[in-house]
This record gives C-alpha cells, structure tokens and sequence, in this order.
C-alpha cells in the first residue's frame, strides 16, 4: 500500500470540490468575531487566500464584507462562485498572490496554510494588508481528546489537535507578523454516519490511498461498533478551530 506524496495531495481538491464542499466544517462565528476584532482600522475589504470552494468565504460574505477569493485551482474556484456570486475571483497561488500592495483590511486563510511555503506565503499575505489591518489563520482539526473521534484518527492518520504542530504556524510568521496570538474556539457539526464516510472521503491522505475503500469500510464499521457512536442516526462530530491572528502595525 502506498501513500500519496505531498504534491499530489496539494493539487488533488478539486476532483472533489462538491464533496468537499458539502461535508466540511465551517468556522464558528465566536473565531471570526476574536479574529477581527484585533483590527486597529475598520475591516470591509478582506481576502481569503487559499479560499478552496469557499466554505470560509461565505462566512466572510455573511458579515457583509467586500471579499476577494483567492485559489490555484480553477475547479475549487468554480465551485466558489456558483455559491458566492459576489465575491471577486483570483486564480493565484499563495506565494504570489495577484493582488496590490496594501489592497485589504484582512486576510484570512481557512484550513490552507499547511499546503503554502510558509515564508513566501508570509510575505505576500504580509503585502496585501494595509497598516492596521489583520490576518488570521484557521484550522479546523480533529479532538482527539474525544474517544471515538480518536479511535477514527488511528483508521484515517493525518493530522488532529494533538498531533499538529500548531507552533510551525506562527514561527514561519514572526518574520512578518510579529506578536501572533492563538486561540481555540469549540466547533462541533452534527452527521450522519453516511455524512461522516463522506467527510473522511474528503481528507487527501484517505482519499488518495490505494486502499481507500478499506479505510472507509473500517470506518464505518468503528461507528458502527464504538458504543458512544453505535445505533445512532446523528452523530456530534467534534472539532476545534484553531485560530493565529497578527495584526499589521498602524
């Protein structure tokens, strides 16, 4: 059995932008709130960079904000704007961001950052961002502190809350965001058991195994069995957001 490699996984999301779309968690709105309110000028233009199909985007929109979605993947970006008619679309990578100097309020990357070249990417987020404005970073990771969400996470791998290095995030950003800060905000989403096998279908070290249909098979049949997860028809899958936010100095 081999594993899929790094760049491969990096450029595999839009073969499955609907899916991915539909079962990924969103962002609560309590991280959303703490991100932006250590702006020191008022937030209206913001651009979410590495923006996939938009799940962060939307949230962005829904505050009323002037939002520019940028993505390397013309797929995930299509998916975006049948979604998000009003957002501007920008096809572009994170290390070279087609935007101007000084050109938003914010920028937020959603569940990306770990497929950038950090210091590249830093420095172009860095670039974009007027004095006084704000970026954050979000993650979505798994609780491994829950014990049949743990039990997954031996199934499928990858990374969850206790295993990522959330120190990597704001180390390759101290060049250019001094005085980041960190804070977790509770996300749990409600599935159902065939959702969940679909989420997992999803993750880009599942989906691109040779033996994905066993991964997802022991999957089910862990939910089927785990007594906290057996018999139920929804099942609360918890999560955590992880949020780093710097602001730009005025």
């Amino acid at each position: 059995m081999s594993r899929p490699s790094f760049e491969s996984r990096k450029l595999s999301f839009g073969e499955s932008a609907d899916a991915y779309d539909a079962y990924r968690p969103s962002y609560p709105s309590g991280a959303l709130d703490w991100l932006f309110s250590g702006a020191l000028r008022p937030v209206l233009e913001v651009a979410d960079v590495g923006a996939g199909t938009g799940i962060l985007t939307r949230r962005l929109v829904e505050r009323g904000l002037d939002v520019v979605a940028v993505d390397p993947d013309d797929r995930m970006l299509e998916r975006l704007g049948r979604t998000s008619t009003r957002v501007r679309l920008v096809r572009s990578s994170a290390e070279q961001i087609d935007l101007d100097d000084d050109s938003v309020d914010a920028v937020t990357v959603g569940q990306a950052f770990h497929w950038f070249d950090p210091v590249r990417a830093a420095a172009q987020l860095r670039r974009i961002v007027r004095p006084g404005g704000v970026v954050g970073v979000l993650a979505n990771l798994r609780d491994d502190r829950v014990a049949w969400f743990r039990e997954l996470g031996r199934v499928v791998g990858g990374a969850d809350w206790s295993q990522a290095n959330q120190d990597e995030v704001a180390e390759s950003m101290v060049e250019h965001f001094p005085n980041v800060q960190r804070r977790e905000f509770a996300n749990p989403i409600s599935m159902t058991p065939d959702e969940l096998e679909q989420l997992v279908g999803t993750f880009s070290y599942v989906r691109l195994r040779d033996d994905v249909a066993e991964v997802v098979a022991r999957v089910r049949r862990g939910l089927d069995e785990h007594p906290d997860t057996a018999g139920r028809s929804v099942i609360d899958v918890p999560y955590v957001t992880v949020v780093f936010r710097s602001v730009v100095p005025d």
